[in-house]
Order: C-alpha cells, then structure tokens, then sequence
C-alpha cells in the first residue's frame, strides 16, 4: 500500500499519521507540542523521530511524502512557515528543507484549515464538490475556502483565515 505521513503541529499537541492514498489511517502518534520551552529546532527534531518512528514501523506500505499542516501562514512553496503566532520560533524556519534532508522524502507545509479542506474534498463531506468553505474548530479557530478544485489563498495567503489573526504583537 503506497502512503504518506501527515503532521499536524498545534499549540499544545503534536500528531502524525499515516494515512493510505485512499484515506485510511494504518497508524498514529500524538506527543506534547512543549511550544513554550523549546526552538524550532527542537520541535522538528521531534517531528522527524515521530515521522521516522511511523516509517520504521510501516515500512512495508511505502510512504512517499511528508505534509505538514500549521496553525499559521506558510510560504507558497511549502517549505517554510512565514507566520505562526503560538510558536512563533517557526517564523521563517526551513521546516521542510530540514525534513525533507532528514527523512528523504519530499515534504509539504501549509496551513492546518488548508489541509483539511483537502481532505474533505478528497475522502470527506466535500467529496465531489467543486466549491466549499471550512471551519476548523481546535485550540484556535480557522478557515479554508476551496473553489475551483484547489485552495484560495489570496493576495497575502491569509485568504479563508476566520479566526483571530495577530495585527499587533501581544495586543
């Protein structure tokens, strides 16, 4: 069976999986974010021990990438994350050059409420719809719009992102 991982780093938990090109997840894992005491650095340690930890134990279903789902923006590459203000020592770090380098699988980045609508479109609510808008309801709020089969970022990529966006720092 040919899989990918899937991440989904949050303010207070860390979780992957591994999910099959049909969408069944064959094996999880969830860890404390730790977001307040650590660097990105060490998160993504963290996340590559849990990625590999996956891959070891499932290596016979042949996982062919890496995605990431962030609360925050990302940039349009899916390499980095550009803002995330609950772990805000992501901001501009090479995430997924980091695993990518370590694991040696290609790896993707994007915001968590992006992610999702993919996976509605693909094996959920929205599946067969063209057009939808999300809601993702966890530790924040956020928000996805998906028209034309593919996400709406916007002008500044924030597009669909209905929860508290910071303006001002600590304001």
């Amino acid at each position: 069976m040919n899989t990918a991982v899937a991440v989904d780093i949050g303010g207070t938990s860390i979780k992957v999986a591994t999910v099959g090109c049909d969408g069944t997840v064959v094996g999880r894992e969830t860890r404390d974010t730790a977001a307040a005491s650590a660097t990105a650095s060490d998160i993504g340690e963290k996340i590559a021990d849990m990625v590999q930890r996956q891959l070891d134990a499932r290596a016979h279903h042949h996982a062919s990438t890496v995605g990431i789902g962030v609360p925050g923006t990302t940039s349009e590459d899916g390499d980095r994350v550009i803002n995330m203000p609950n772990i805000p020592s992501f901001n501009g770090f090479p995430l997924g050059t980091m695993l990518s380098k370590t694991l040696g699988l290609p790896v993707f980045i994007d915001n968590t409420s992006n992610n999702a609508a993919r996976g509605e479109a693909l094996f959920g609510a929205a599946k067969g719809r063209n057009c939808f808008a999300l809601v993702t309801i966890g530790t924040g709020i956020g928000g996805a719009i998906y028209i034309d089969g593919d996400i709406y970022r916007g002008a500044s990529l924030y597009a669909g992102e209905i929860g508290h966006t910071t303006v001002v720092p600590e304001g």
